[in-house]
C-alpha cells in the first residue's frame, strides 16, 4: 500500500514538472516572438503604414459604403420590364459608363461604384386560395419545386424593393427620376395605364350620373308624398317606391367611387415609387474592410517568408551533418 502511494506521488510530480516545462516554453516561445518584433519593428510599421494607405484608397475607391432603398410597385405586368431595365443598367454601368453617366447625369468618378438591386416584396396573400391548394398538390406530386412555387409567388406580386449601392456625394431622389425618364419609358405600357385610368373615371362618371338620378327620384317621391299628404311607408308596399333599396345602391356606388379614385391615386403610373429614398450604412464584413486587411496580409507574408528562410536554413544543416 505504502508503494502505491509513492507512485501516486511521483506520478503526480512528474505531471507538474510537465506542466512547469511546458510553461517555460511557452514563456520561451513568447519572450522570442517579441525579441524578433523587436528586432523588425522598423519593417511592421512600414508593412501596416503602407498596407493600411493603400487598402484606405481602395475602400474609398472601388466600392460603395451607402445603399439606398426605394419601394416600386409595378402593375399592369410591368414587372418583367422592370427588371429588365434595371439590367440594361447596371449593364451600362459595366461595359458602357460614359453612356451611363450621361442618362444619369452623374460624374464617371462617382457612375463606377454605383450598382442596383431589384428584390421582390412576396406576400403570400396575393395567391388566391385556389391557386394555393393547386401549388400545394403539384409540390406533394413532385411535379414542382419550392423554387418554382417561390417564383409563382414572385410573379403575383406588384412590390419591389430597389436597393442603391453608391458612395456619397448623390442625390439618389434625383438619381431615380433620371432612371424613370431614361430607362423605365414604355410606350406600350403607358398607354395601357392611361386606358385602364380613363375607364376608371369613366366608371366614376357613370357611378355619379346613377347617383343623381337615385337623388332626383328619391326627391319627386318625397314631394309627392308631401303633396298627397300621405304618410305612408317607404319600405314593400305594391304603390310605394322601394326607397331602402335605393339607398342602399346609392351608398354601394358611393363606395364604388370611392375605391375607384384610391386606384387612380395609386396607380399614378404603372412603374410609380411608394416613398422617398431611405440611406443607410452598408454593414461590411472584415474582409470587405482593406484598410484592415491588406496589413494583417503583409504582416502574415512577412512571416511567411521568415518561416520559409528559417526551414531551408534548417533543412541545409542537416543536410550537411548527413553528409559529413
Amino acid at each position: 500500500m505504502q508503494e502505491k502511494t509513492n507512485n501516486d506521488e511521483i506520478d503526480l510530480f512528474e505531471f507538474f514538472n510537465l506542466i512547469k516545462k511546458g510553461f517555460n516554453k511557452l514563456g520561451l516561445l513568447i519572450l522570442s516572438l517579441f525579441l524578433f518584433i523587436k528586432r523588425n519593428a522598423i519593417l511592421f510599421i512600414a508593412l501596416i503604414i503602407v498596407g493600411g494607405g493603400l487598402g484606405y484608397y481602395l475602400d474609398k475607391e472601388n466600392s460603395a459604403n451607402l445603399k439606398s432603398t426605394i419601394t416600386l410597385q409595378a402593375i399592369y405586368n410591368s414587372k418583367d420590364f422592370l427588371y429588365e431595365s434595371i439590367e440594361e443598367l447596371n449593364w451600362d454601368i459595366l461595359n458602357r459608363p460614359e453612356v451611363a453617366s450621361k442618362k444619369l447625369n452623374l460624374d464617371m468618378d462617382l457612375i463606377k461604384n454605383i450598382s442596383f438591386e431589384l428584390k421582390p416584396i412576396t406576400n403570400i396573400k396575393s395567391i388566391t386560395e385556389e391557386e394555393s391548394v393547386y401549388l400545394e398538390y403539384l409540390s406533394e406530386q413532385d411535379a414542382i419545386n419550392k423554387e418554382e412555387i417561390n417564383k409563382a409567388i414572385v410573379s403575383n406580386t406588384t412590390l419591389h424593393k430597389l436597393i442603391i449601392y453608391h458612395n456619397e456625394g448623390i442625390n439618389i431622389n434625383e438619381i431615380y427620376n433620371q432612371i424613370e425618364s431614361k430607362y423605365l419609358t414604355n410606350i406600350k405600357l403607358e398607354k395601357i395605364h392611361q386606358i385602364a385610368i380613363s375607364n376608371k373615371k369613366n366608371t366614376i362618371e357613370a357611378y355619379e350620373t346613377n347617383i343623381r338620378q337615385i337623388d332626383t327620384i328619391l326627391t319627386n317621391y318625397s314631394k309627392k308624398l308631401l303633396n298627397n299628404s300621405q304618410a305612408t311607408s317607404f319600405y314593400n308596399s305594391e304603390n310605394n317606391l322601394n326607397v331602402a333599396a335605393l339607398l342602399d345602391e346609392k351608398r354601394n356606388l358611393l363606395g364604388g367611387i370611392n375605391n375607384l379614385k384610391l386606384d387612380i391615386e395609386r396607380e399614378e403610373g404603372y412603374i410609380k415609387p411608394l416613398n422617398d429614398a431611405k440611406t443607410s450604412q452598408i454593414d461590411k464584413s472584415l474582409t470587405d474592410h482593406k484598410k484592415i486587411l491588406l496589413p494583417l496580409l503583409l504582416i502574415v507574408l512577412f512571416f511567411g517568408v521568415k518561416l520559409l528562410i528559417f526551414i531551408n536554413k534548417k533543412a541545409n544543416q542537416l543536410q550537411a551533418n548527413s553528409d559529413d
